[in-house]
């Protein structure tokens, strides 16, 4: 008897009788073509485990799958002519591992799991799952329970402020008045060394009150899809509950306007099960770079700016919620990170909020109505001046010149 298991986007094909398994992991499908890293195990009598096969390769065309049985059948069986008894007196000449026709359990497994993989999750009843709600571990209003993504300018403040609101997640405490649902977090680093790492994290553990273990931590070099298995097993041991990659490009490990790539980054992110928060640049022109597939699978996208207040260690920093996919979005939210101590050294890193619509060079981020309510709110009038109308629509030189046209025909 046969039985195919799917775990952790993970596919084990078993056949107990036999005594073979088969694990496919980091299974990629594109346009009905699949391939996963395949590892053909079999047991031997004493209850030893010898793996039989371990590549990367094709599983749905019959070519793909012949060599994968080829390969296995010369392991075991050997070559006669020049001496080589394979494994038989491992597991013994007219054992079912000897004698097993590998091409036909080779294809009947690769259609078990491709069968698997493509019908998904049988349609469930969701008022009648007893199981608990599962509220992501994140901070709502902020950080969904799926992907999330935040990017700007390099030294704009993103990875502190990721590390900020993943320490907050990893401690359960409140952040800038936001509450925050408690979960071991993980960050995967592939943008500084750990040694500067600590220094950051002990900065952020200061301006939060809080002490003990910190995330978890991995200094990254590899891309995220090359590191599914790794990955799931410390997910798994450590019961992380959310994860942070920074930054998108370098877990991509391509071009990040390559439609695969990226593709295969996300795939990678779906199996791994777990909500996320990604960083990520801006090009030189401080615009949004990259395929448009990043945008399609980030559920939830801030576009961070940020400006240095003169004299001091504070950024002001502004978040413009891009899109939300689980309901109206909470549009714009502004913060001033902190730097409390030494100029080069700080002793902590402080986040409180702040009406980024009072920084005049974030307001014309901001939607036109904040901005209006922010100009009248500073005049010592509290009202409207025509004047200052095109500054404040940020006209240029020819729509100023219009709408000054227009002003002195209505007078």
């Amino acid at each position: 008897m046969t039985t195919i298991v799917k775990s952790f986007g993970r596919y084990t094909y078993t056949d107990e009788g036999r005594g073979i398994e088969i694990l496919y992991r980091q299974l990629y499908a594109k346009h009905f073509e699949a391939s996963a890293h395949v590892t053909v195990s079999a047991t031997d009598p004493d209850g030893r485990v010898y793996a039989l096969y371990r590549a990367r390769t094709g599983i749905t065309t019959d070519e793909a799958r012949k060599k994968i049985a080829d390969r296995v059948e010369r392991l075991i069986v050997g070559d006669e002519k020049r001496g080589d008894m394979g494994m038989k007196a491992i597991f013994g000449m007219g054992s079912a591992i000897v004698t097993n026709d590998w091409g036909a359990t080779i294809n009947e497994s690769c259609e078990q799991v491709l069968e698997t993989h493509y019908a998904g999750t049988p349609p469930l009843n969701l008022y009648d799952d007893d199981s608990e709600e599962d509220d992501g571990w994140r901070i709502p209003g902020l950080l969904s329970e799926d992907t999330n993504m935040i990017y700007g300018q390099s030294g704009s403040g993103k990875s502190y402020l990721g590390l900020v609101w993943g320490q907050a997640i990893h401690h359960g405490v409140t952040v800038c008045g936001l509450s925050t649902i408690q979960g071991r977090v993980l960050l995967i680093d592939y943008e500084t060394t750990p040694a500067k790492m600590r220094r950051r994290l002990r900065r952020v553990d200061a301006g939060l009150g809080v002490d003990g273990e910190p995330m978890l931590y991995i200094p990254a070099s590899v891309p995220i899809a090359q590191m599914i298995e790794p990955l799931q097993g410390y997910i798994d041991k450590h019961g992380v509950r959310f994860l942070i990659i920074d930054s998108l490009a370098r877990a991509c490990g391509g071009k990040i306007t390559d439609e695969e790539g990226v593709g295969m980054m996300f795939e990678a992110i779906r199996q791994l099960e777990r909500p996320c928060l990604i960083i990520h640049h801006t090009n030189r022109g401080d615009e949004y770079y990259g395929s448009p597939y990043i945008r399609a699978n980030t559920r939830n996208l801030w576009r961070l700016r940020s400006v240095k207040n003169e004299g001091t260690s504070k950024l002001s920093i502004q978040l413009e919620q891009e899109k939300e996919n689980d309901g109206p979005g909470i549009g714009n939210l502004g913060f001033v990170l902190e730097f409390v101590g030494d100029a080069i050294d700080p002793d902590s890193v402080t986040l409180v909020p702040q009406d980024a619509s009072l920084v005049p060079e974030l307001r014309k981020y901001m939607g036109l109505a904040q901005r209006i309510y922010a100009y009248i709110e500073e005049t010592a009038t509290h009202r409207m001046e025509i004047e200052s109308i095109p500054d404040l629509l940020d006209l240029d030189k020819s729509r100023r010149a219009t709408f000054r046209n227009y002003i002195w025909a209505l007078r």
